[in-house]
C-alpha cells in the first residue's frame, strides 16, 4: 500500500486531500485573471492553465480561497485597478483539467485580504479586511454560497486580516496576520486553530517564532509550515521588513512554532501549493515576484529554487490536486 494511502487510511475513510501532484497558482496584483501551474513533485518554470474570467472583471487582488477533492476556488479580493471595489463572488476550476475558471458561490459579504484552509472537503474563510473576525466556510463539492462557522479569537478583538493557514484532515490553522493587539507594530504573533469536523470559534494555539503577516502555510497530515512574510520587526537575525524565513508546528499539538529554515528570498504575500511530501512558495512582492521555491515539509531545513511562474505575481492564490 502506497504511503498516501496508509496515512489517509489511518484518518479514516471519506478524507478527501487538498494536497496533490499539480499546484496552481491564480490571480494577483500582477497577473491579473491568469491561472498558472507547476508539477510539485518536479522543479521547473510554470506553464499557463487559463483564465478566472473575462477581464477586467477578474483583473483583482487580495483574494483568497483553497482546494479539496480535485476542485480550486478563488473569492473575494478587489479590482487591481479603477475603484479597487471589494468583491463578493468566486469562481472554481477543476485542478485536473486545464483550462478557464466557472462561477461558484458567493461570500456572505464582500471580502478582501481574507485567508483559507481546507481539509479537502471544507474550506474555511478566516478574517478579512478592517480587522474582521468572522469565519466563513464553503463546502467544496458544491456551488453553494458560503455560509458563517464562527469567530476568530485571541487578542484584543481576535479580528485579523492577511493571516497565514494551513490544516489537516480535522483542525484548520490560522496564523500572525495584521491585528490590533499586535507585538510588531501592527502584527501579531497569535496562532489560533478550530476544529474542522464542527462549526464554532477558534481557540489559542500558540505563537509564531516572528510576529508578521502577508505571509502563506502549507501542510501536510501532519505538519504545518509558515513562509515568508512582512513585519517590522528588526532583530538582527530577520533585519527588514520582508522575511525569508519559515516556522512550522504540529497541527494536532498546541504550542509554539519552531525554526524550520530560511527560503531562498526575503518576500511578502507569495501563494503556496503542497504536495504530500513538498510544499512550494511562489511569487510576492520585492525581490524577484516570479521566483519560486521548495522544501520538503516533514524535514526542516532551507528552501531550494524551483523555477520561475509563467507570469509574474503577488497576493496570488494557490491550490493543490492531483493531474
Amino acid at each position: 500500500m502506497a504511503i498516501q494511502q496508509m496515512l489517509l487510511k489511518s484518518y479514516g475513510a471519506g478524507v478527501v486531500p487538498w494536497y496533490g501532484s499539480r499546484g496552481t497558482f491564480s490571480g494577483g496584483y500582477q497577473a491579473g485573471n491568469v491561472i498558472q501551474y507547476i508539477t510539485i513533485a518536479s522543479t521547473g518554470n510554470a506553464s499557463d492553465f487559463g483564465d478566472l474570467g473575462s477581464s477586467p472583471h477578474w483583473d483583482r487582488y487580495n483574494a483568497f480561497g483553497g482546494s479539496g477533492g480535485g476542485r480550486a476556488i478563488y473569492a473575494g479580493g478587489q479590482y487591481s485597478s479603477g475603484t479597487y471595489a471589494t468583491q463578493s463572488d468566486a469562481v472554481y476550476f477543476t485542478i485536473a483539467n486545464t483550462g478557464n475558471a466557472s462561477a461558484y458561490g458567493d461570500l456572505m459579504e464582500a471580502q478582501r485580504q481574507a485567508t483559507g484552509c481546507s481539509n479537502g472537503t471544507t474550506l474555511l474563510i478566516g478574517g478579512g479586511g478592517s480587522y474582521e473576525t468572522t469565519i466563513r466556510y464553503y463546502t467544496i463539492a458544491s456551488t453553494a454560497d458560503a455560509q458563517n462557522w464562527g469567530n476568530l479569537c485571541c487578542g484584543q478583538s481576535g479580528g485579523r486580516y492577511s493571516m497565514a493557514a494551513c490544516a489537516d484532515p480535522t483542525r484548520g490553522i490560522f496564523a500572525g496576520g495584521s491585528g490590533p493587539d499586535g507585538q510588531a507594530g501592527p502584527f501579531t504573533n497569535r496562532i489560533q486553530y478550530v476544529s474542522i469536523e464542527s462549526a464554532g470559534d477558534a481557540s489559542d494555539f500558540g505563537d509564531l517564532t516572528l510576529a508578521r503577516g502577508h505571509f502563506a502555510g502549507v501542510s501536510n497530515l501532519t505538519r504545518g509550515v509558515f513562509c515568508g512574510g512582512y513585519s517590522p520587526a528588526n532583530e538582527p537575525s530577520h533585519g527588514g521588513y520582508d522575511k525569508n524565513i519559515m516556522d512550522y508546528v504540529t497541527i494536532q499539538s498546541t504550542g509554539n512554532a519552531t525554526d524550520f529554515g530560511d527560503l531562498t528570498m526575503k518576500t511578502q504575500s507569495p501563494g503556496s501549493v503542497q504536495s504530500l511530501v513538498r510544499g512550494v512558495i511562489g511569487g510576492g512582492f520585492q525581490p524577484e515576484t516570479g521566483k519560486m521555491d521548495y522544501f520538503t515539509i516533514d524535514t526542516t531545513g532551507n528552501a531550494s529554487d524551483f523555477g520561475n511562474m509563467n507570469t509574474a505575481t503577488n497576493v496570488c492564490v494557490g491550490a493543490s490536486g492531483d493531474a
